[in-house]
């Protein structure tokens, strides 16, 4: 097969698999740097600045071996392999000839590579199987294909492709980190913290039922806002915040409530989204009755317990939706809320709040302060924080406040990164993932320009740095801000509050609990039977696989079903107690 056979039967095979590979294909046109050869086997192989793409002698056994070595230890039938370069194609073609056939996700930034191996090897069968290509020059595109893949990933680097374009494999790596990372944390946050955010749920329910959802308030606020986190750069505001909040939507995150109490500043929304009890002691004392308070269902029971009574007025509170299957299973039911991104953090919800907040037809920006997720100055939070006041109160002789402060440094595994004004700056593997999603979401429409306020913090793609003085030279608008809000408010919680309303949402409620405590009793009568497959059968049944994920949730060991059995009871128990 001549040349030019080869790259048509390539690329009829792509087009069906890959809509648009075509276009990227066809652009790209092999400089001087790329040159092909015949190796001893017959196979090409070719030669990027010098460096061999693959064995001069036998390609593809030099493919199978690395595959081979690659796949060692895995138990999973569902396992993937993530390339990073994908050169002429051996180490895919070697990856999809195991059995089971596993996902391939091939990462190439020069596509004039790719090219190359359409033009000279017949790759048509490897086009149609699990082959998932990212091309281009923008790493961050891996984790989209991450999203797909199983936990067992086995990654074969190409070591000339990758030394040519070290940068963007660097990136890349770190992307590939994060997606690691991320699963690694939230199984470990689950099984520590997972009984309590199932009380909490439990006990919450009525407030699902009761309080409106944050969708009723987007796209209803045109104006710039103002958001607030608790990172160490805040202290920056000090004494300003006052003129800034004359200009925008004051949008702000618990932990960074004394600060703008400090600074006699009551924020239009405050965003709450951590189950902790620790968590609801950053508002006392420092909620404004007149701020708007933004909660998710599993937060500590106090916080929404002295909103219900007399909802929208002088107290105003909003759900967002839960991020969790057993408050989510009666929210679907009586009164969906409107979703926040899940980042990880109070802060990404908190900005994706803000997103939601102005129409889409305006471009309103959203300007960022304390978002450092680093430790400028070696700082954890800005002075004066509830974190710093409480490692002075409860600081011995023997355990000090600085130990304790030196403690929270390294218990993240620490290290030095780039800062957004271009310095280092010292932030953590935890604080590095949730800078991944910031990253992910700002690519997304609801960015219509995010701006920090302080260059100090961790470098983020995609945002950008303001100058305090540039908020300042907006107009004010603080007046029109209040009218708006108090407007906005009173027309939700008149419809809210009305008996038609309520009546309708009682019903529902009722029926969604009596559904839910009869479908996780059915559940543990089936898992106390030692029939799992059972459970497993119900996922076409809409009613019945909601319940097994919310039956699941303290379900960690696959096969355990004494664990399984504790996690539906230890629910039921605390639904019966709420």
């Amino acid at each position: 097969m001549g040349k030019t056979d080869t790259y048509k039967k390539n690329m009829e095979a792509a087009r069906r698999f890959f809509p648009g590979i075509e276009q990227k294909i066809e652009g790209a046109k092999s400089g001087p740097y790329l040159v092909l050869e015949e190796t001893a086997s017959g196979a090409p192989t070719a030669r990027l600045d010098g460096r061999y793409l693959h064995s001069t002698r036998d390609p593809a056994r030099e493919a199978a071996r690395l595959v081979l070595v690659a796949d060692v230890g895995k138990t999973s039938q569902n396992r993937a392999f993530l390339l990073l370069g994908f050169g002429l194609g051996y180490a895919a073609e070697a990856a999809a000839a195991l059995d089971p056939p596993p996902l391939v996700i091939a990462v190439e930034k020069r596509v004039d590579v790719l090219r190359a191996a359409f033009e000279t090897r017949d790759l048509s069968g490897l086009l149609g199987g699990r082959l998932v290509f990212v091309l281009g020059d923008e790493p961050g595109a891996v984790t989209e294909a991450l999203r797909i893949a199983p936990k067992e990933l086995s990654i074969i680097r190409n070591p000339a492709l990758t030394a040519a374009d070290a940068e963007f494999y660097r990136e890349l790596e770190r992307h590939i980190e994060n997606w690691r990372t991320k699963d690694a944390v939230n199984e470990a946050t689950l099984r520590r913290f997972g009984k309590r955010w199932v009380k909490n749920q439990a006990a919450n329910l009525p407030a699902v039922r009761d309080l409106p959802g944050i969708g009723l308030l987007a796209g209803r606020f045109d104006f710039p806002v103002l958001l607030l986190a608790a990172g160490p750069t805040l202290d920056q505001l000090d004494r300003k915040v006052a003129a800034l909040a004359e200009r925008c939507v004051v949008v702000a995150v618990d932990t960074a409530l004394r600060f703008l109490r400090r600074e006699g500043v009551k924020p239009d929304f405050v965003v709450s989204v951590d189950p902790q009890y620790w968590n609801t002691r950053h508002l006392d004392r420092c909620l404004s009755e007149k701020s708007v308070l933004v909660a998710e269902a599993a937060c500590y029971p106090t916080l929404l317990r002295d909103r219900l009574d007399g909802v929208g007025v002088g107290r105003p509170s909003f759900l967002c939706g839960s991020l969790y299957p057993l408050s989510g299973f009666i929210e679907r039911r009586v009164d969906v809320k409107g979703r926040l991104g899940s980042g990880g953090s109070v802060a990404s919800a908190a900005w994706d709040f803000a997103a939601s907040l102005a129409p889409a037809r305006a471009a309103r920006p959203i300007f960022i302060a304390g978002l450092d997720l680093a430790f400028p100055g070696f700082a954890t939070h800005y002075r004066g924080a509830l974190f710093e006041e409480r490692a002075l109160v409860t600081a011995t002789r023997f355990l000090p406040a600085e130990t304790l402060s030196f403690r929270a440094l390294l218990d993240g595994a620490p290290f030095f990164a780039a800062a957004a004004d271009g310095t280092l700056v010292l932030t953590d593997k935890r604080l590095a993932l949730y800078a991944s999603w910031f990253e992910n979401r700002l690519k997304s429409p609801e960015n219509r320009g995010s701006f920090r306020l302080s260059g100090r913090g961790l470098a983020i793609n995609g945002m950008k740095t303001a100058g305090i003085e540039e908020v300042l030279d907006l107009p004010p608008c603080r007046a029109e801000i209040s009218r708006r809000t108090e407007q906005v408010l009173s027309e939700i919680f008149q419809k809210w509050n009305s008996e038609t309303e309520r009546a309708a949402r009682n019903e529902r409620y009722k029926t969604a609990t009596t559904a839910l405590s009869s479908g996780l009793l059915a559940a543990l009568d089936t898992a106390r039977e030692d029939a799992l497959k059972r459970i497993d059968a119900a996922k076409d049944a809409p009613l019945e696989s909601e319940v097994k994920a919310i039956a699941g949730f303290l379900h960690f060991t696959p096969n355990d079903c004494s664990e399984l059995i504790d996690g539906i009871s230890f629910t039921l128990s605390a639904l019966k107690r709420a």
